[in-house]
């Protein structure tokens, strides 16, 4: 997948969460002005948390697409990433000798 691609997936990806947190909202306005159940309410619980889910999800590939954990990029988040991984590499080898 080329760079272009992923920003157009991401791009896709974001419209669609965006109409997902506008039918939650219409829903919740909904819920809050008229009677509602239990199971109506545990239903909306539900949505939120897929919702939450989802838009953690596209936080993660939003990340990995413009700074990737690996590869041929050279970011300042990559190199940290790579210090980070060598401290603790360092601190398992210590931890194994005692």
């Amino acid at each position: 997948m080329t760079p272009r691609e992923k920003r157009a997936t991401l791009r896709a990806e974001y419209l669609r969460l965006k109409d997902f947190h506008r039918r939650l909202l219409r829903e919740f306005e909904a819920l809050r002005t008229a009677q509602y159940s239990a199971e109506a309410s545990a239903e909306f619980r539900e949505k939120v948390i897929e919702y939450q889910q989802q838009l953690a999800n596209h936080a993660i590939a939003r990340e990995w697409t413009y700074w990737p954990p690996c590869g041929r990029h050279r970011t300042a988040r990559s190199l940290s990433v790579r210090r980070a991984s060598a401290v603790l590499a360092s601190a398992l080898a210590i931890s194994k000798k005692r």
